[in-house]
């Protein structure tokens, strides 16, 4: 009798090395094993670069992080020759300095930080997402400014000197600049350009915090050997030159698109989604009232003004029109700039023949150009093209406007700025509000910013306690001996963030409640760490900077966690390919709360010492707390994860099939400090089962499951599932709601009464299979009606695939 066998290959994605198998009738054998930690190589990818990659990044990817890395190098050097500056301004080893008016000067530094983000965040939001790259350059500049700003401390007066403090402030109005464009761009640039292609929005915004840390690690490296020998006026030499080599690779980065202009936009001067007050000011009253005529069927109405253009939107206005509209502007400022042009399309004279005729020109030239974008590979969803919030609705009597055969008039006219609250509005919050967000944003929001107050209090009270530590007012305190605990101190920092990157990078995706709870806490215990500082040592001493360290490190993973799982709950509010917008928007929310917890802490801060310095600890730790848990608990995502899956799976067996759990009532229920699911592996090596499984058991699941995209295996207390090369996200969610039908089956077996299969379920993993795909199609409908999305899937898939062929 013939044995017939199969050659299974194993991949892990990003890796060419795979895993081979021979499957017989009897046995699964090993025939050549490359585990994925057998080369640096492989190790250094896991560590720095997203799951999946390169399948899971856009192309660019890479040439966008290396020159991304470089300038973070530049950047590195010239900000720990900063930090020395600083602390001399600070007053560290000057007897004569005051902990308290060192306090104050941070204080009042951060209050200038705050109104100067809040102000550019209130400007240039919404231009962030349609101009990222641009931003982002500007960012880089922003920094190397306020770096030469700090430089230039100890030169404008003695320690705690206003003048002091009034350079650290002009530094900090600009370091926060900086925090909002680059953070916000940076939020822009994972979503659209260089960044995630499989909804690993938190995994790419973490391994790119990871790239960069690295840098900085090499580069504090360089720091601690020759940073304590640059004094004086080399210098500023020193951040000259490093400046001017950290301008080319900024550069580099902005240029995804080689011919894109970064310093000056190339486009036509158009405002679009315009209110009407703005060509009724420019154009004639007869033009804009034959204008208005002639355009009324469409939903857009375009001017021309002697030169600028103006799109006034309709109420109906899709993002079709409004790219209609930027084309019929666009023809029309070429016919007029650049005439030669269209010698072999035609239609040149039409377009400056008015704007009725233009109209007609560009509808009749746009079905060829959406088919011109398609073939070169553009994307024209979303369209990032800076429309303004006016909308126009037209009726026989107006309610704005009225309009006539001669003018038109203004009956009763609603200016934006009217009152405080819409004045609010527009600084506080994302363009659109509130269409533009998710319906759980203001509820979030508020929470969040309660928490930021608590925050920042505790904060302040920390700081104080780490300016002791550094030897603020203390004359044997040295300042090379601060600045070598300061970077120090940011070495284990970096170290915590590359390795908990590694570590938890794609959870903080799939379960971005649990880690961004956890973030918190971590930031409640790095700050009491501080709190500790001068109980640790007198300042300087081994154990200071040990304390300092450890809170180092705990900073580090709540900058990773809370910074890349903030990127996915960013992308679950925007709702109108807003990230950048929604970021910026948040920022200038949680510094408002930041300026009034300033005044507070310029208050009260100064009185609170000793041990009711603890006990204010305490208290606002226990409301910062308290607030994230009520923050986190009103996010309602309307993606599966495991747990919501599970709650789901739940509520759709004890339904009978007919019916699952809505979204709101899900993730109310989601529990948040540990996981509800079945204990599954997804997407895992078969060395998984086969480690857990008896030998006779693999080998027939594999048997009998090789006609589907996945395989699952029933462990002792885990559910393993082995998915195909060309599974899909439907197959991981089917292998995912059988491992969950098979673990209700086994733990709530009274769940199946009205549904029925119970017994199938826990007769072996065939008959669960099939009980799994009877129930699908139900569980698919049911989900539908409750408003539940199946993409993106975030049920944590490792990037193990399996191949069949016969070997004999």
């Amino acid at each position: 009798m013939l044995t017939q066998s199969y050659l299974l290959q194993e991949t892990y994605v990003g890796s060419n090395e795979p895993t081979e198998y021979v499957l017989t009738n009897q046995k699964l054998v090993t025939k050549s094993k490359k585990l994925k930690l057998d080369s640096l190589v492989s190790t250094a990818k896991d560590v720095f670069l997203p799951q999946g990659y390169p399948d899971s990044v856009s192309a660019d990817y890479l040439t966008y992080q290396i020159w991304d890395t470089a300038q973070a190098f530049c950047s590195s050097l010239t900000s720990a020759l900063a930090s020395r500056a600083v602390l001399t301004g600070y007053g560290v080893g000057d007897q004569g300095a005051s902990v308290a008016a060192a306090t104050l000067a941070w204080l009042l530094r951060d209050g200038c930080g705050m109104v100067g983000r809040i102000l550019f965040a209130w400007l240039y939001g919404t231009a962030l997402d349609w101009d990222c790259k641009r931003y982002r350059l500007l960012a880089d500049v922003l920094n190397d400014l306020a770096i030469l700003i700090q430089l230039l401390c100890p030169l404008a007066g003695p320690p705690g000197s206003p003048a002091v403090v009034a350079v650290l402030c002009i530094a900090s109005v600009t370091l926060a600049l900086v925090t909002v464009c680059g953070g916000a761009t940076r939020a822009a640039c994972v979503y659209y350009a260089p960044g995630a292609r499989q909804h690993n929005m938190a995994d790419v915004s973490a391994k790119d915090a990871s790239q960069e840390t690295l840098v900085n690690l090499v580069e504090l490296v360089v720091n601690l050997t020759f940073v304590p020998l640059i004094t004086g006026p080399v210098a500023v030499p020193v951040f000259i030159i490093f400046t001017s080599v950290a301008a080319a690779p900024a550069l580099g980065v902005a240029e995804v698109n080689q011919s894109e202009p970064l310093l000056r936009s190339c486009a036509a001067p158009l405002r679009l989604g315009c209110p009407l007050s703005a060509p009724a000011a420019a154009l004639p009253a007869d033009r804009l009232v034959d204008g208005l005529r002639q355009q009324r069927h469409r939903r857009l109405a375009v001017f021309t003004g002697a030169s600028s253009y103006y799109a006034v939107l309709a109420e109906d206005a899709t993002s079709t029109d409004q790219l209609l509209a930027v084309f019929q502007c666009e023809l029309i400022h070429l016919a007029r700039t650049r005439p030669k042009l269209f010698d072999a399309i035609g239609g040149c004279s039409e377009l400056r023949a008015g704007d009725a005729a233009a109209a007609a020109t560009a509808e009749r030239l746009m079905p060829d150009f959406l088919g011109a974008l398609s073939k070169a590979g553009w994307s024209t969803e979303p369209l990032l093209l800076g429309a303004g919030q006016h909308r126009l609705t037209w009726s026989n009597e107006a309610t704005e406007y009225v309009l006539t055969q001669q003018k038109l008039l203004i009956k009763g006219k609603k200016r934006k700025f009217d009152g405080f609250v819409s004045t609010a509005k527009d600084v506080f919050l994302p363009q659109g509000y509130p269409d533009s967000v998710s319906a759980d944003y203001l509820t979030y929001q508020m929470w969040d910013t309660a928490q930021a107050f608590c925050s920042s209090v505790t904060g302040a009270l920390a700081g104080r306690a780490v300016l002791t530590g550094y030897g603020v007012g203390d004359q044997g305190a040295s300042v090379a001996a601060a600045t070598l605990a300061w970077l120090l101190r940011d070495g284990c920092g970096m170290v915590g963030r590359i390795l908990f990157a590694w570590l938890y990078g794609t959870a903080l995706d799939w379960d971005c409640k649990r880690y961004r709870l956890l973030a918190d806490v971590l930031n409640d215990l790095a700050i009491l760490m501080q709190l500790l500082c001068p109980l640790a040592g007198p300042p300087g001493s081994p154990t200071v900077a040990a304390v300092l360290c450890v809170a180092s490190v705990l900073l580090s993973l709540v900058g990773v966690c809370g910074g890349a799982t903030r990127a996915a709950l960013t992308m679950h509010q925007a709702r109108r390919h807003n990230m950048a917008d929604v970021s910026a928007k948040d920022s200038s929310q949680e510094t408002l709360v930041n300026l009034f917890a300033l005044l507070f802490n310029l208050a009260f801060v100064p009185l609170i010492t000793g041990g009711a310095a603890v006990l204010a600890y305490l208290l606002f730790t226990f409301g910062h707390l308290y607030f994230n848990w009520r923050a986190v608990r009103s996010v309602a995502m309307e993606t599966l994860n495991p747990s919501r899956l599970h709650l789901v799976v739940v509520s759709f067996v004890a339904s009978g099939g007919r019916a699952c759990s809505g979204v709101a009532e899900v993730n109310q229920s989601e529990p948040l400090l540990r996981s509800c699911a079945a204990p599954l592996r997804l997407g895992c090596p078969l060395s998984a089962p086969a480690a857990a499984l008896p030998a006779d058991r693999l080998v027939d699941g594999l048997r009998q499951q090789r006609h589907r995209r996945l395989a699952v295996f029933t462990g002792a207390s885990s559910y393993y599932v082995v998915l195909a090369e060309d599974a899909t996200s439907a197959d991981q969610l089917l292998a995912v709601f059988q491992c969950e039908l098979i673990h209700l089956a086994r733990t709530r077996p009274k769940l199946f009464d009205a549904v029925g299969g119970c017994s199938e379920l826990r007769a072996g993993d065939a008959a669960a299979a099939a009980t799994a795909e009877r129930l699908m199609p139900d569980f698919l409908g049911a989900l539908s009606k409750a408003g539940w999305s199946t993409e993106p899937l975030l049920l944590g898939a490792g990037q193990h695939r399996l191949v069949w062929s016969k070997s004999a």
